[in-house]
């Protein structure tokens, strides 16, 4: 019996660690990587689809060859010493990539009382960005990490030169990062960052009693995350999925900045017929073109998530961009960047990242909850 239970473990970790294999690749993308300056090559170039599996270096010649079923993800080129390039539309063509140096920019230092220990920097850095400082997600290159601290404005930027390698223990991948900005106001607890990353599997020799606590881990992580939400939302699946949406006004933030990491999530009506009477679906914020489908919001939109596990107020919010800008999103759960959340799914770090390869496990939802959301809904 025992015999069976690990063959089935190692199956089932072979198919989750090769997500990518369910939509079969048929998009040979290729093309080559060179200096816009020199034109010569560019060797050791990342050339990946931004958020997935789907990553290669150029070689010697800067030349890469990648293949993929998703052409609506961008494709990203990083490396060291050059502006990293991001390309929509890329699918069919034959690509010359062009990169440019990055400028020569004099960091800032910072003396006196205007200063924070690197230590207090690194766990800000830390609990905002990975979203914990224990050891199941950890970042290998920790020094490549530089800190400017404003006492004045309490604000806190960090960068990179280098990708950070990041390995995600808890669900077991490596995450290769390249960070564009990061920003944190002590003051009001706000977080900003952005950048572009890749995954490889790193399961690799782990104990089938392992590799099961990793599978049970990555559905944790996806169900009620952004890329639930996305895939809901574009199947047109969100009651199913048990997601709930309502136009509001009882919201609060210190800013308007993508990915919203404040605390003062959630004022809860008290009145269920005012929610309720502002439903709002999948018609009211899904624009088509071209067949594609983008998402257009508005006015701030409540998500609620009734299979949520938490018992207190937190939910997540869209809120409306600058210009009623349109975010394309896709099946797999990407979306663009014209997307500003808040509240519970805004909190979701990088130690939370799935690659868009992912597809949960046969999945028990919990028992519903008897917080507060449910008594309402």
């Amino acid at each position: 019996m025992k015999r069976y239970i690990l063959l089935f473990l190692l199956m089932a970790i072979t198919v989750f660690g090769h997500a990518q294999s369910i939509r079969t690749p048929s998009e040979v993308i290729k093309g080559k990587v060179i200096d816009s300056a020199s034109g010569k090559p560019v060797a050791g170039a990342s050339v990946y689809l931004n958020g997935t599996y789907q990553g290669v270096t150029s070689k010697e010649d800067g030349s890469f060859t990648l293949k993929s079923s998703e052409v609506n993800i961008p494709l990203i080129v990083s490396h060291i010493g050059y502006q990293t390039q991001n390309l929509a539309n890329y699918a069919g063509k034959n690509l010359v990539l062009k990169l440019k140096p990055k400028p020569t920019e004099l960091r800032e230092v910072t003396i006196g009382d205007n200063t924070m220990s690197r230590e207090e920097e690194m766990r800000i850095f830390l609990t905002e960005f990975i979203g914990s400082r224990g050891k199941d997600c950890v970042i290998s290159n920790p020094d490549d990490i530089y800190f400017s601290f404003h006492k004045n404005t309490q604000l806190l930027t960090a960068g990179a030169d280098k990708p950070l390698v990041i390995y995600n223990k808890k669900l077991g991948y490596k995450i290769t990062y390249f960070l564009s900005g990061f920003r944190h106001l002590l003051t009001s607890r706000f977080t900003f960052y952005q950048g572009n990353y890749f995954f490889a599997e790193d399961t690799a020799g782990t104990q089938p009693k392992v590799l099961k606590k990793i599978i049970k881990e990555r559905d944790s992580a996806y169900f009620g995350s952004r890329m639930h939400f996305i895939r809901s939302l574009w199947a047109n699946k969100l009651a199913q999925n048990h997601f709930r949406l309502y136009k509001t006004s009882l919201y609060k933030t210190s800013g308007t900045e993508p990915f919203l990491l404040d605390e003062y999530l959630f004022m809860l009506d008290t009145l269920k017929a005012r929610i309720l009477n502002n439903a709002r679906s999948y018609r009211d914020i899904i624009v088509i073109h071209d067949q594609k489908k983008f998402l257009s919001v508005k006015d701030t939109i409540l998500i609620v998530d009734l299979n949520h596990k938490r018992h207190d107020l937190k939910a997540s919010f869209l809120l409306p961009v600058a210009g009623n800008k349109q975010a394309l999103i896709n099946e797999n759960g990407y979306y663009g960047v014209d997307i500003l959340w808040s509240g519970e799914m805004a909190l979701q770090r990088v130690n939370k990242l799935l690659p868009f390869e992912f597809e949960p496990s046969n999945y028990v939802a919990p028992k519903k909850s008897t917080g507060i959301l449910h008594r309402l809904f």
